[in-house]
């Protein structure tokens, strides 16, 4: 799996109506037909699939990092 959405990268909601979130975490969307889209997931959604991927561990791939990945912890 090379997929990642950095939790650290923070899109402010800058026009946001009463009662939406403040910010939502941004990533692109890359479809193997080369279709790229952006995407913003809030955190209760992140937290969300994180409990999905707990509950479902045989169907979570396995990560895969560079070996420069592995030393620099990236």
């Amino acid at each position: 799996m090379k997929s990642q959405i950095v939790l650290g990268e923070i899109v402010p909601n800058e026009k946001r109506k009463f009662g939406s979130l403040k910010h939502y975490y941004p990533c692109s969307i890359l479809d193997v037909d080369g279709t790229e889209a952006p995407a913003m997931f809030s955190k209760d959604q992140i937290v969300k699939a994180m409990a999905r991927a707990d509950k479902n561990p045989e169907d979570v791939p396995k990560i895969e990092r560079s070996f420069w990945a592995q030393v620099f912890g990236v």
